[in-house]
């Protein structure tokens, strides 16, 4: 799996069928934590169109690329996360994220 400069790939697990491309809908359940450890986001489930951008930008390119019923861990630098706004009372400024995304 290629990435964008800013998504560092922590642990993968290849999913099977065709690539997952811009404006596939999935469905993904995702888990994030805080660079410390702290988990802020616990088996959300969702589905999504991708390419949709109402998403952070992290997740949407690591998206693009996986395979159905794949699975990965990657770290998100702020820029493609929440940046220097950061989510009120959860997710401080400039906060590096970690990921876990599985496509169910």
């Amino acid at each position: 799996m290629k990435l964008k400069k800013g998504i560092k790939l922590i642990e993968e697990t290849v999913g099977i069928g065709e690539i997952i491309k811009k404006d596939d809908v999935v469905e993904i359940e995702l888990n994030m934590w805080l660079n410390n450890g702290e988990q802020v986001l616990k088996a959300h489930r969702e589905t999504y169109r991708v390419g949709s951008r109402k998403m952070i930008s992290g997740i949407e390119y690591t998206l693009e690329g996986m395979r159905k019923s794949g699975k990965c861990k990657v770290k998100i630098s702020p820029h493609l996360a929440y940046g220097k706004e950061g989510v009120a009372e959860t997710i401080p400024p400039n906060s590096v994220l970690i990921c876990e995304i599985l496509l169910v």
